[in-house]
């Protein structure tokens, strides 16, 4: 289940989402997208079992476990007033320093991630 309408929309654009849903596919694992579990279902012999889950959108589905896992949000406002740069998070360089630690000029390159969150940055010249 993914409350947004493509899988690992936070670290991946969408064509690269498509590619990552169909290889897990091919696996046999299905996607149900754009809702959540509104409820978790017991087995009918045996309710205090995982049997199942419901839909936000009223479908029900069969299942053995549920794993419950929530995305993460960057924490900006720590440094908000500061020097370091935020865009969609910290803007950091190659080495994973905050931007305003780099002695050279730099300059975002998007091309070089998946997706605009996690822009990478370049020094320039020498």
């Amino acid at each position: 289940m993914e409350l947004q309408e493509k899988i690992l929309s936070l670290l991946l654009d969408p064509k690269a989402s498509d590619i990552v849903e169909a290889v897990i596919r091919k696996a046999g694992v299905n996607f149900a997208t754009g809702q959540s579990v509104q409820k978790i279902l017991g087995r009918p012999e045996n309710e205090a079992a995982v049997g199942g889950v419901l839909l936000t959108k009223g479908e029900a589905v069969s299942c053995d476990l549920v794993v419950v896992a929530i995305g993460v949000i960057p924490r900006t406002e720590l440094v908000a007033g500061t020097l370091v740069k935020i865009n969609r998070g910290i803007v950091v360089d190659t080495r994973c320093r905050p931007a305003y630690l780099t002695f050279t000029p730099v300059a975002m390159l998007p091309k070089l991630s998946i997706h605009p969150k996690y822009e990478s940055l370049l020094p320039l010249g020498p």
